[in-house]
C-alpha cells in the first residue's frame, strides 16, 4: 500500500491548487493508498509566506497567529473524519483566499457547516489540548522527513519499507503520476526535486523496553 504524506501551508493558494490536483490524481488509482495532509509551521514557512503575499515583517505575529489557528481548527475538523477534515481545509483555503487571507471566527463557522461538521463539537475540539498535541505530532513527523518548504510530498511504499522519496509536486508532479498510477512500474530516479528519505522509523512504533 501506498502512503502519500502532502505538507502544506493551510492558507496557500500554491497548497490549495496542489491539493486539489493530488485529490484528482488520486481518485484514478487502482490500487490502495492512504493519504494524509499535514499543515507545516516553521520559520522558514511563515518567512515565505509573507514573502509570498507580500506583508510587511511588522505584522509577522498576526501571520503565525493565522497560520496556528487555521493548523488547529483543521487538525480538529479531521477529528470528525479524513474526508471531512480535507473538504473543511480545502473550503478555508478557498474563504481565506478570497477574502485577502482574514481569518475570522465567523468565517471558520461559515465553512464548518459548509464541511458539515457538527459545530458545537468543533467548537469544544478546536480549543482541546488533543487539537494541540496533534499538530505538534505532524511538526515532528516534518522533521523526521526533512521537509522544509512546502508544498512537498512524501511517498512510502508498505511493500518495500525501507526507503521513501520525496518531491516538490509542482516542479517533478509527472514522477508523482506515475508512481501513483503505476507503482510497480516506476523507477525512481533522483533529481533536483527528488531524493530518497530513510523511512523505516517513521511510522514504526517503538518497542517497548523490557
Amino acid at each position: 500500500m501506498l502512503e502519500v504524506y502532502l505538507f502544506i501551508n493551510p492558507i496557500s493558494e500554491t497548497c490549495y491548487q496542489t491539493e486539489k490536483k493530488i485529490i484528482k490524481l488520486l481518485a484514478q488509482a487502482q490500487n490502495k493508498i492512504r493519504f494524509r495532509v499535514l499543515p507545516l509551521l516553521t520559520l522558514s514557512t511563515v518567512s515565505f509566506a509573507m514573502q509570498h503575499v507580500g506583508v510587511s515583517s511588522s505584522i509577522e505575529h498576526q501571520v503565525v497567529d493565522t497560520l496556528y489557528k487555521a493548523s488547529l481548527d483543521y487538525e480538529a475538523a479531521l477529528f470528525q473524519g479524513q474526508k471531512r477534515g480535507r473538504n473543511f481545509l480545502l473550503n478555508v483555503q478557498e474563504c481565506t483566499l478570497r477574502n485577502n487571507f482574514k481569518y475570522t471566527d465567523e468565517m471558520v463557522e461559515k465553512v464548518a457547516f459548509k464541511s458539515h461538521l457538527d459545530w458545537e463539537l468543533f467548537k469544544k475540539d478546536r480549543q482541546s489540548d488533543l487539537a494541540v498535541k496533534t499538530f505538534k505530532k505532524d511538526q515532528r513527523i516534518a522533521a523526521e522527513m526533512q521537509i522544509t518548504t512546502y508544498p512537498e510530498v512524501v511517498v512510502t511504499n508498505t511493500d518495500f519499507p525501507d526507503y521513501a522519496f520525496s518531491l516538490n509536486p509542482q516542479e517533478s508532479f509527472n514522477i508523482l503520476h506515475k508512481f501513483i498510477l503505476h507503482p510497480q512500474d516506476s523507477v525512481l530516479c533522483s533529481n533536483n526535486h527528488t531524493h530518497y528519505l530513510h523511512s523505516a522509523k517513521l511510522n514504526r512504533p517503538q518497542k517497548p523496553i523490557k
